[in-house]
This record gives structure tokens, C-alpha cells and sequence, in this order.
């Protein structure tokens, strides 16, 4: 009982920092954490952990990082990718049926909005990179 009431409590923790933290490298890493050490995941606190995560992108792209930050930010996002692998092979086959009827439309504003940020700046990050 005291493992599952700790398990709980961490995930708890999880959500609390993934929506508290104003650092996106932070929410990363703590949505990638959410996943791994999770189990059962429905088709919303999935489609919820993606809405954080790309919100989470697009106020990275949007500042103005430092070397440090940017790498570190590549690296939860590909330990935040890598994990969301992991996690479609915790759902079963009627909470993918699922998924497929879902209503998306706010992901995928984000994602266009994302598309659009990235692109920015990564010719920012390029001039940066050259004027240094």
C-alpha cells in the first residue's frame, strides 16, 4: 500500500512541477519522468502531457537561450521523445480507438504555432551561432 500511495504521490509531484515550472527544459523533463515511471495512462492525461509539451517547445523558442540552455533543452526533448515511444506501448488497443476519434484541434493549432516558432528560431540561432 505504502508503494502504491508513493507512486501516486510522485506523479502528483510531477504534475505539479510540469504545470507550475516556467522553465520548458524543466516541464521536459518532468512530463519524460511522468511517463516512465507511469502506468495506465488514459487517452486524455496522454493528449494533456503532449498540449504541456508543446506548449513547453514553443516558450523555448521563444526566448532567447544561452548555449547551456539549448542543449539542455535538446537533450529532455529527446529523452521526452523517446519516452513518448515507451508510452504507446502502455496503451491498449481501445484507448487507441480512442485517440483516433479524438477532437485534436487544439493540438494541432499548437503544432502549426510550434512549426512556426521553431523555424524562426533556428535562423535566429543560426545568425547567433555565425556572429559569435
Amino acid at each position: 500500500m505504502k508503494k502504491v500511495f508513493f507512486g501516486l504521490f510522485a506523479i502528483l509531484t510531477c504534475f505539479i512541477f510540469a504545470s507550475c515550472s516556467s522553465n520548458p527544459t524543466k516541464t521536459l523533463e518532468s512530463l519524460t519522468e511522468e511517463i516512465e515511471n507511469g502506468d495506465n495512462f488514459s487517452v486524455k492525461e496522454v493528449y494533456n502531457m503532449e498540449i504541456k509539451a508543446t506548449k513547453a517547445q514553443i516558450k523555448f523558442y521563444e526566448s532567447d537561450p544561452t548555449e547551456e540552455e539549448y542543449e539542455d533543452f535538446k537533450d529532455a526533448l529527446k529523452e521526452f521523445n523517446k519516452s513518448q515511444w515507451g508510452l504507446l506501448g502502455k496503451l491498449d488497443k481501445e484507448a487507441i480507438k480512442e485517440a483516433e476519434k479524438m477532437d485534436d484541434k487544439e493540438l494541432k493549432e499548437l503544432q502549426k504555432e510550434l512549426k512556426k516558432v521553431k523555424k524562426e528560431f533556428d535562423k535566429k540561432w543560426s545568425k547567433k551561432q555565425k556572429d559569435e
